[in-house]
């Protein structure tokens, strides 16, 4: 096992620009507690409280990665990185099509795509870093449940 320092202002930035794509998410989906309690839910969908404690979570163990994935001296590097700040504009996005546009099927789509993202990430990374694609598996389970939520929702409303 090969023991590597941590960069820690290459970390923060990480961090801090991944949160940023998060809180403009949010910003663009405005106040999402009054939709969510009006609209018809599936069953398992949690409490309003439970999103934001997740995608803080979510956020966290994708800075992570991303910052494992950009130490490494691999050519591939490069391009799994560009399809990780895609997939995070991607997650910017729903918010305001879910939430602000009410478009759920499209917002759905958006899922997938995503989704096809980070798999193609985790995967890939997996071969360059293992640590890194480790730490999106829970983001690709998360982004099932939220596909399962988002067209269960779709089909209520």
């Amino acid at each position: 096992m090969v023991i590597r320092t941590i960069k820690l202002k290459k970390l923060l930035l990480y961090l801090a620009l991944t949160f940023v794509f998060g809180f403009i998410g949010a910003l663009l989906g405005g106040g999402t507690g009054q939709i969510y309690s009006s609209i018809n839910k599936p069953p398992l969908s949690p409490p309003a409280i439970v999103f934001p404690i997740v995608w803080s979570i979510l956020y966290l163990l994708m800075g992570i990665s991303a910052y494992f994935l950009s130490n490494e001296r691999n050519p591939k590097t490069s391009d799994l990185l560009k399809l990780y700040w895609i997939q995070l504009v991607l997650n910017a996005l729903w918010p305001l099509v879910f939430w602000r546009l009410e478009a759920y099927k499209l917002a759905a789509v958006i899922i997938v795509l995503i989704l096809i993202l980070v798999v193609i990430i985790t995967i890939k990374a997996f071969k360059i870093n293992k640590l890194s694609s480790y730490l999106l598996i829970p983001y690709i389970i998360w982004l099932l449940f939220a596909l399962y939520l988002n067209i269960a929702i779709a089909v209520l409303n």
